[in-house]
Parts: structure tokens; sequence; C-alpha cells
């Protein structure tokens, strides 16, 4: 606004007006009584359950500025399946339009369940902050082992000082849908995109990923792209040869709504169902009686892909056995043989790849 009015002195306000305006605005968008309708519904629900969780920040003048809160079973939810958590702010379309942030865990019927969620003014560091420490505190200060969120400044700063011993990684499939956008504008837009892909989900090691990324960079001239130059400068932030060494699981939607129906019904389909085993392993019928119905299909899909893999060679070392196991894949309507080396410690039982 100063370089559009020519200077200061064609203003008709000062900074500080101009912030006290930004302020009034961010402030929680709610109508003459909603504040005392979200404390009276939390009330309720507390008197219900003790164990239903609540904070609401109010600002200097005694307004809510923002509001937390879980409920009791996703407050046990987090106990099961609050390894990996994903985190999201997401602009809703109703009354109040103001960022709905929500923690999403994944269940053992691979499910997304709902770990707490709440509503804020501001989407900066300070207010990221107080959300990601009140609901620590209501989660017994258990942090999770890994969080996913965007690319948010902000969130990241805060994840830094509040769980700063939790693995923190941008969301895959965020970044990757932004290559029409960042990317259609080049003549050769479809080739970049599939070299650009191959870098991403073909590059096995980190030098693979260096020796993809430079290439297609080179190739396409894309160095003063200022897209995909921050994403190399943060590639330990996303690329999965830099962070597969941490168990992620994935949120598999977004909708938040009618979870625990989902999962009950989940629940007693894989209570009343049953699987036939189709190769007859000790360890297939392990699972069988262990793991839901859904995970015992995904479990039967690995196990049968173990058919596509065999060893060519071995060495044994003095603390462990490494062997190079050929995988025959598929790539369009060709087949490729793909090489990984898996490692084993027969000590701690102990099972490393390079996938």
């Amino acid at each position: 606004m100063l370089v559009e009015a020519g200077g200061p002195e064609n203003l008709t306000f000062l900074q500080k007006n101009c912030r006290n305006y930004i302020e009034k605005v961010r402030r929680m968008r709610l109508g003459a009584g909603d504040a005392y309708a979200i404390q009276k519904y939390f009330l309720k629900m507390q008197k219900d359950n003790a164990n239903f969780f609540y904070m609401m920040d109010l600002d200097e003048e005694g307004r809510l500025h923002n509001v937390i809160w879980v409920d009791a079973r996703s407050r046990t939810a987090f106990k099961e399946f609050g390894d990996v958590v994903t985190f999201d702010t997401t602009y809703l379309t109703n009354k109040y339009d103001m960022p709905f942030a929500a923690f999403v865990g994944v269940d053992h019927h691979g499910h997304s369940t709902l770990l707490g969620c709440g509503l804020i003014s501001h989407e900066d560091t300070e207010t990221f902050v107080w959300l990601f420490e009140s609901w620590l505190a209501c989660m017994w200060n258990c942090a999770p082992n890994a969080i996913i969120t965007d690319q948010d400044k902000a969130m990241q700063n805060a994840i830094e000082i509040v769980f700063p011993g939790t693995r923190h990684r941008w969301c895959l499939w965020h970044i990757m849908k932004k290559l029409p956008e960042k990317l259609r504008g080049y003549s050769e837009y479809k080739h970049i995109k599939f070299a650009l892909q191959n870098a991403v989900y073909d590059s096995l090691t980190r030098e693979e990923f260096e020796q993809h990324w430079t290439g297609f960079i080179d190739k396409y001239n894309l160095y003063n792209n200022e897209w995909l130059l921050g994403l190399y400068n943060e590639r330990q932030c996303w690329m999965p040869t830099f962070v597969k060494d941490t168990f992620w699981t994935e949120q598999y939607e977004n909708a938040l709504c009618d979870k625990v129906e989902k999962e009950k019904e989940a629940d007693f389909r894989s209570w009343k169902s049953w699987i036939p085993c189709i190769i007859g392993y000790p360890m297939e019928k392990q699972f069988q009686e262990a793991y839901t119905t859904a995970k015992f299909k995904e479990f039967q899909q690995e196990l049968t892909a173990k058919l596509h893999c065999e060893i060519s060679s071995f060495r044994a070392t003095e603390s462990e056995i490494e062997y190079i196991v050929k995988e025959v894949v598929m790539v369009g309507e060709t087949c490729r043989s793909v090489f990984f080396v898996v490692c084993y410690d027969d000590r701690g039982c102990d099972v490393r790849c390079n996938c």
C-alpha cells in the first residue's frame, strides 16, 4: 500500500491503524452468543464424559481467540493409532469462514480416525504452538512418532518447538498435485512431469535421486524455476528416499464425518467375515487370526508379491547376511527386473532393505 500510494505521507492512516484492522479481521468470526454456545456444549460433553477435553484461548479483551476439543473416543484412539498423525487446516465454507484444524490418524481398518480438532483465528507460529501444546497436554504429553503436514512454514516452526523429537514430513500428495499449476507453462510439460515423477517414485537411494533430479533439471533447463529449487532445498522433508527410514501411515480420506459409525461397521464385518489363506504358510495363518479383514488383505497382497522375488546372490559377514533380491515388476506392458539389497542381522532379528 505504501508503494501504491507513493510513500507514507500519501496514506490517510498509520501502520498501527493497519495492524489493528488486520487483527480485528483475523479474530474468530463468531456471532453474538456463539462463544457462549460453544462453551455450553463443551460443558455438557464433559459432564457426560469426564475424559472430554477442551481448551479456549481468549484475547486480552476476553474474546474467544482459538479453541480445541478432543472427545473421549479420540483420546483412547490416540493410544492405539497415534504413532503417525496427519495435521491439516482447511478453510470450511461455513458462516465463520475460518481455519478448521484436524489431527487425524489411521486405524486398524485403514480408515482415517479423528484425534482432535479446533478452530483458530490465525495460521501463524504462535497460534500453532498454542494448538499443539494444548493437544499434547490432552494426550498425556505423549508426542506422536511422526507427523505429516503441508508445506506451511508456521506449522514447521511450531512442530520444531512443541514436538522436537517427532519426525516431520510434508505430504507428498499435496506436492505432486501442484505439478500442473507449477509446470504446465513449459512446452515439454508432459516430459518434465514424467521425469520428475521418475525421480520421486523410482529412486531407491539418495544417490539415484540426485542423479535423476540433476538430469531432468539440466535436460529441460529448469535452473530458474523457484518452486523446484525450493523443493530440492527441502528434499529431506518430503522425498521418499530421505524419509523412508521412518514408518509412515497414509491419510486415506479427508472426510471427518461418520467416522465412528464406519469403524463400528468395519469391526462388525471383520468379526463376522473370514478370508481363507492362499498359500498356507504358518505366518499367514498367524496374521489371519490377528489382523482385521482389511489389513489381512494387504498382507496377502504382499505375500503373493513375494512370488515375483528371488534371491540372486548373498554374502555373509560377522554381523549380518546381505542378500541381493531380484523382483520382476511390470512397467506398462513390459516386465523389468529390479534389484534390492536386503540385510539381515540374526542377533536382533533386524531386517533392512534399500527400498
